[in-house]
């Protein structure tokens, strides 16, 4: 078998690696990421007012949250959501209330399942590039046993090959 310079020969160092180990290894790395959204950290206890308004942005520029921004309107809100808590509405009913008024782009930090989707692709893409990457390497494997040492004989001679012997010989004389 041909080596190749800088490149250890992988049959024979030990270290191949079988489809169904890969299959394992990515499974086991799907089920990692899907399941660790679900063990973060976070209380369940209703967030305060203040942690509200620095969780909802200003919706006159979208720019800064309604606890740092200085417009009229942030203050308003603001006013509104320290009203509404001190009147003991939650601040989720508050929050549900002003995402139905403003759309979810008030919120500055999408809701906990919205990357679901983009994780299920990126682990989807992930998936088939080691699939693609593991059929190539045995692919390579296989035409590399085929074309070693002994596995066929040279090509035919053919009159071209006679004709440059014969100018080359010629070039050797002069």
């Amino acid at each position: 078998m041909p080596r190749f310079a800088g490149f250890r020969d992988v049959q024979n160092s030990g270290a191949s690696l079988s489809f169904a180990g890969v299959v394992a290894l990515v499974a086991a790395c799907a089920i990692a990421a899907v399941t660790a959204g679900t063990w973060s950290s976070s209380s369940t206890a209703a967030p305060s007012a203040t942690a509200l308004e620095g969780s909802l942005l200003a919706p006159c520029c979208w720019n800064g949250t309604l606890a740092t921004h200085d417009s009229p309107v942030a203050t308003e809100l603001r006013h509104e959501i320290e009203d509404r808590s001190a009147k003991g509405e939650t601040t989720t009913t508050i929050e549900t209330d002003l995402v139905e008024r403003y759309g979810e782009r008030i919120r500055a930090m999408p809701k906990a399942g919205a990357f679901s989707n983009a994780l299920v692709i990126a682990l989807d893409a992930g998936i088939a590039a080691l699939a693609a990457l593991v059929l190539m390497m045995q692919r390579w494997r296989r035409s590399v046993r085929e074309t070693g040492p002994g596995a066929s004989e040279a090509p035919a001679r053919d009159a071209y090959d006679d004709r440059i012997d014969a100018d080359l010989a010629a070039l050797a004389d002069r």
